[in-house]
């Protein structure tokens, strides 16, 4: 009688080594097994695919709002000249308001002017402004998710904002607030 054959060795599983480099460092090394890769593979296409879909579906709204944009000058003329006209006539408008009001204004003051029925009082607002900036100073702050020079850029946007409305008020002759 013959010797048995020897068992077969076990079945090699292929094994796929994925690296990932990013600036000379390796961001994920992964070892995939071939039904790994092949689901990886399968789901990169995929992704692929619908990053196309919506690049295209971008590209043809962004052109039919064009075309849309196009029609409704053609139907309605020169939108320019259109909301020039609003302006004007929302200007008479208000000058009649003032007027009938007892407070007349010129019919080329500014629109918050015309608004108000006369000049405001901006000091009367500084210092809610600044408690909004104060506010907001510290919202940024708190934050968390900002890099240093995010944060130091918001900061110093505030704090150059705060400086302006200190120097309005030095201007006006206004006590400094605390």
């Amino acid at each position: 009688m013959a010797a048995p054959a020897p068992p077969s060795p076990p079945a090699r599983q292929r094994v796929a080594h994925r690296i990932v480099i990013r600036d000379g460092e390796v961001i994920r090394h992964n070892t995939l097994t071939a039904a790994d890769e092949k689901a990886l593979r399968a789901a990169e296409r995929d992704a692929w695919i619908a990053a196309e879909r919506a690049r295209t579906a971008g590209e043809k709204a962004a052109a039919a709002a064009e075309v849309m944009t196009r029609r409704l000058v053609i139907q309605h003329g020169d939108i320019d000249k259109m909301v020039a006209d609003s302006l004007a006539g929302e200007r008479r408008r208000l000058v009649i308001t003032c007027s009938r009001r007892g407070k007349p204004v010129a019919p080329d003051a500014d629109l918050v002017t015309l608004g108000n029925c006369g000049p405001i009082n901006i000091a009367a607002f500084a210092p809610d402004v600044r408690e909004s900036l104060a506010q907001a100073r510290r919202s940024i702050e708190a934050t968390r998710g900002l890099s240093d020079e995010q944060r130091k850029m918001a900061l110093s946007g505030l704090d150059e904002a705060m400086r302006e409305l200190d120097a309005k008020d030095a201007a006006r002759g206004a006590p400094k607030p605390n």
